[in-house]
């Protein structure tokens, strides 16, 4: 097997060149990346950070619960250091229901400012992305990024 760094369309690739049954065969992969090495964060004034996200509501993706990367997540607190220490605690004094809330912004290259909300249980998260640009171009793609780094 040889390898070979490649760059094409602006994405790194690797190429790989196999053998199966005597054969030769070019495989081309993406190398994987994260989304979250492209965010710049700032930590969100809780109060209004609670009112933005109140108004983006109704337009929000969101991924439904899912199991914590535990490779990755110890305990709840441990998502912060994905983000710089930049998401907030947002969790109501009235609980009932023990899930740790966090909430975060983030900026990408493209100018806009994206709202993220994490729900936490012992084992399990949801993810919810909103912006206020008008287009959710990234929303899904950072939802997705975030779910492949931070769940299983």
């Amino acid at each position: 097997m040889s390898l070979k760094s490649l760059t094409g369309n602006n994405i790194r690739r690797i190429l790989l060149i196999v053998s199966v049954n005597g054969n030769l065969t070019r495989l081309s992969i993406p190398l994987p990346f994260t989304i979250n090495k492209f965010m710049t964060f700032r930590l969100p004034d809780t109060q209004a950070y609670k009112m933005a996200w109140k108004s983006l509501r109704s337009d929000l993706y969101k991924l439904n619960y899912r199991n914590i990367n535990a490779k990755f997540i110890k305990n709840p607190t441990d998502i912060n250091r994905f983000f710089d220490g930049c998401l907030a605690d947002i969790t109501p004094a009235n609980n009932p229901k023990n899930k740790i809330k966090f909430g975060g912004i983030c900026k990408l290259p493209d100018g806009y400012e994206y709202y993220l909300r994490f729900h936490l249980d012992s084992t399990r998260m949801k993810i919810m992305v909103a912006t206020e640009s008008g287009t959710n171009q990234y929303v899904e793609w950072i939802l997705q990024h975030l779910a492949f780094l931070l769940t299983v």
